[in-house]
């Protein structure tokens, strides 16, 4: 139902944009996949550009996040083909600018993260819709659109899409860049789930500042 999508929508906005320790145990929680051993064992060539960042001193909490992100980030870069490492990093990335405004420190790098989650998740779409097989049917959730309140591995790739293509519009928003934006959410709302409503809504506020009023005003109307 409407009221359950809307509920979903903001459970997941709370985690994304909740209080430092809320972020700081969900990264931890994911980047604790790899043991010291296997970190030790890497390769400094392979490790992440972003690893190499300056690390700050005088804020404990920001610097345990900027750790975390390094980490992801390289598991991802020694996984090039697992969605689910690259979708956290480039989260974990987002929301570390959600969190502290230092001008888009990650920006650059998460954007690049989502395209290749998309580049991924869409030759497997293209490839199970050429076997004929649904893209859009998960267990126990009716719609595409229910599929906010679940984890990216619990999603139909439909699901996972709409949400991915979702992130990297509110990153190309963060960024300023809301034509981009725009283009992102109509990578599922005009290709996969026109009444994605977490899409609709963010895609509303980035033509209200590009002053497409009368189009905004439409997605405003479906949310």
């Amino acid at each position: 139902s409407y009221r359950k999508i809307v509920k979903s929508i903001h459970r997941r906005r709370r985690v994304i944009e909740g209080f430092a320790g809320d972020i700081h145990t969900m990264v931890d929680a994911v980047s604790q996949k790899q043991s010291t051993s296997e970190n030790s064992a890497q390769p400094s060539d392979q490790r992440s550009k972003t690893s190499k960042q300056n690390i700050s001193p005088s804020d404990p909490m920001k610097k345990r996040f900027q750790e975390s992100i390094a980490q992801l980030v390289a598991d991802f870069r020694n996984h090039p083909n697992d969605m689910y490492n690259g979708i956290t990093a480039a989260d974990a990335m987002r929301m570390y600018d959600m969190q502290y405004h230092e001008g888009g420190t990650y920006e650059q790098e998460s954007l690049d993260i989502y395209a290749r989650v998309l580049e991924l998740a869409n030759a497997q779409r293209k490839a199970a819709i050429a076997a004929g097989k649904p893209t859009n049917r998960v267990l126990g959730v009716d719609s595409v659109n229910d599929e906010v309140a679940l984890e990216y591995s619990q999603r139909s790739l439909d699901g996972l899409l709409c949400g991915v293509y979702t992130s990297q519009g509110k990153m190309y928003f963060m960024a300023n860049m809301f034509e981009r934006a725009v283009e992102a959410y109509g990578g599922c709302l005009n290709e996969i789930e026109p009444s994605y409503l977490d899409a609709v809504n963010a895609r509303g506020s980035a033509l209200i500042v590009l002053g497409r009023y009368k189009e905004a005003g439409r997605d405003f109307t479906q949310v």
